[in-house]
């Protein structure tokens, strides 16, 4: 084998290594995030990240949360917030995702103090920051 190639063969055996060694002490992308699904409000309303404006009627909650973030989604027939809820513009957006959390949302929704939530069709979802 030429010796130029084996050189080369060398240097990138060695980046691929370093590359590889490197990846899981400093992940900028690593997350403490936790996803949990209940089936129903009782189970929910034990999770610190539920808030208490989310109806007794709720079914299929799935909270997502990370750092104090948080999102959710719950199904619903009854009417959503309560008298801390205001209806108005939803401002900002969410820090975390998860695939089940629309990436596009209305302009349009409630505000339940920290909380901005929409939905359709008895469906809802909603997000708080920790910012």
């Amino acid at each position: 084998m030429p010796r130029p190639f084996r050189v080369i063969v060398a240097a990138a055996a060695s980046v691929l290594a370093l590359a590889l060694t490197g990846c899981a002490g400093a992940n900028p992308f690593a997350s403490n995030a936790e996803e949990t699904r209940y089936p129903g409000y009782a189970e929910a309303a034990a999770d610190e990240a539920t808030p208490d404006w989310i109806p007794e009627d709720a079914v299929n909650v799935w909270v997502r949360s990370d750092d104090g973030d948080v999102i959710l989604r719950f199904e619903s027939g009854s009417p959503i917030g309560d008298e801390t809820c205001t209806d108005g513009p939803l401002e900002g957006e969410p820090d975390i995702e998860s695939s089940w959390f629309p990436f596009e949302r209305p302009a349009d929704g409630k505000t339940c103090g920290e909380w901005r939530i929409f939905g359709q069709n008895n469906v809802y979802y909603a997000w708080t920051t920790a910012s």
